[in-house]
């Protein structure tokens, strides 16, 4: 039903737009005709914005809408596949894996199934615990972090069966991320910590587990991105100061050599905490979106701006090209639906109580603009994912008490 409104609503808009400028066009001498045309294609143009619906003049753009949950909350949603199945992991304090498959019977659920508990030590907080998706030539793995550690499961058949444990001495939160250069397969681990340096993991192949390949000099972070521009690999770490009264961390970028990460760039933002940095592509064209999500000269969460960049061939670096508004930004996400690029920021809010937007952009080269808000309370990530071609939406948040919701993308 919101879908035929919405479909409604964009129709008319666009026929209102299309007959405005054919009596233009065709310089129409009826002048209050066209005037309140005119008033007509404000108003719709101001309540478009108001309902945060998208009317292309192609006809109605599609929306995500709520299509289910799950009880288990979590901070983080992990989409993967293995063997062309669908599967998501809500490494929360249940650490459940789902796997997708669309249910059409009574009582349950349209979508996600229960597979697999993952075992995790139980004096961790769900706050503490993300995870990523690994592949080393055909073997499988969920590399999960907590607060003392990181334990790696191996897929076996149809579950995962404990392979691997890290153990970290000062980690705080820490997200993993996979990542995989020429036949080098990585783990690399940012520590929210005062002494505990970054680490980067390697697959040994005779060991048979991921043994320590190097320390990065980057502290205060939780997060990492893994940035390809051309053919060169890069790391990005979103930066914050561990001391509220104390920043000027700034983001760093370390690129691959061929045998070693070396610091290559160092983005001028130690006056804001960063929080997560996202790249995607544009045409020829990189981008990097860096979260932030406290300003200390505003001395504001509400009024922190978040940075895009463009990587620059010429100079070699990335460069900065414009900010825009994300109160108290958190994780990102960047999908394609179709050829169209989309950018999700959530943003977490201040408070327990008063439900805060968070956005999906529509990319269209170095500018945004807002396609689709959705109002929740203290939204920490929303991750996309495709099943059976269509695109979903996964929203969690920082309250573990809260259902993890489930959008889908409806289109005309």
């Amino acid at each position: 039903m919101l879908f035929d409104i919405t479909k409604a609503f964009c129709f008319l808009v666009v026929f209102v737009r299309v007959t405005s400028s054919l009596s233009v066009s065709q310089r129409n001498e009826d002048s209050s005709l066209l005037l309140q045309f005119e008033k007509v294609k404000s108003q719709l143009a101001a309540l478009e914005k108001k309902v945060n619906i998208h009317c292309d003049s192609n006809g109605v753009g599609g929306v995500f809408v709520n299509f289910t949950s799950v009880s288990a909350g979590s901070f983080h949603v992990l989409p993967f596949s293995i063997d062309g199945d669908d599967y998501l992991y809500l490494p929360g304090k249940r650490s459940m894996v789902y796997r997708i498959r669309e249910s059409h019977l009574r009582g349950e659920n349209p979508l996600l199934t229960p597979h697999q508990h993952i075992r995790l030590p139980s004096d961790s907080s769900g706050a503490f615990r993300n995870a990523d998706f690994v592949q080393v030539g055909q073997r499988r793995f969920l590399a999960t972090t907590h607060t003392r550690g990181c334990q790696i499961h191996e897929w076996r058949g149809s579950r995962f069966v404990l392979h691997q444990k890290i153990s970290f001495s000062d980690s705080g939160r820490v997200s993993p991320k996979y990542v995989q250069i020429g036949s080098y397969s990585f783990l690399v681990f940012p520590f929210y910590s005062k002494t505990e340096e970054a680490a980067v993991y390697y697959w040994n192949k005779d060991e048979d587990r991921f043994v320590v390949f190097s320390r990065l000099p980057v502290k205060g972070g939780q997060n990492v991105e893994h940035i390809v521009v051309g053919n060169r690999h890069c790391l990005g770490f979103p930066l914050r100061s561990w001391d509220p009264e104390t920043f000027g961390l700034s983001s760093k970028i370390f690129c691959w050599s061929g045998s070693h990460f070396v610091h290559h760039q160092t983005l001028p933002d130690g006056n804001k905490r960063a929080f997560s940095m996202i790249s995607y592509a544009v045409g020829s064209l990189t981008y990097l979106v860096v979260a932030y999500h406290y300003d200390r000269l505003l001395k504001s969460h509400t009024k922190a701006y978040s940075d895009i960049y463009v990587w620059d061939s010429s100079q070699q670096k990335f460069t900065l090209i414009r900010s825009f508004p994300t109160p108290v930004a958190t994780e990102l996400d960047a999908f394609k639906i179709g050829n169209q690029q989309y950018l999700t920021v959530a943003n977490l809010g201040t408070d327990n109580t008063n439900p805060v937007a968070s956005t999906i952009y529509r990319v269209e080269g170095p500018e945004l603009t807002v396609h689709q808000e959705i109002q929740a309370i203290r939204i920490y990530e929303m991750k996309s994912f495709s099943h059976r071609d269509k695109t979903f939406l996964a929203i969690s948040t920082e309250d573990e008490s809260h259902p993890t919701s489930i959008y889908r993308w409806q289109s005309p």
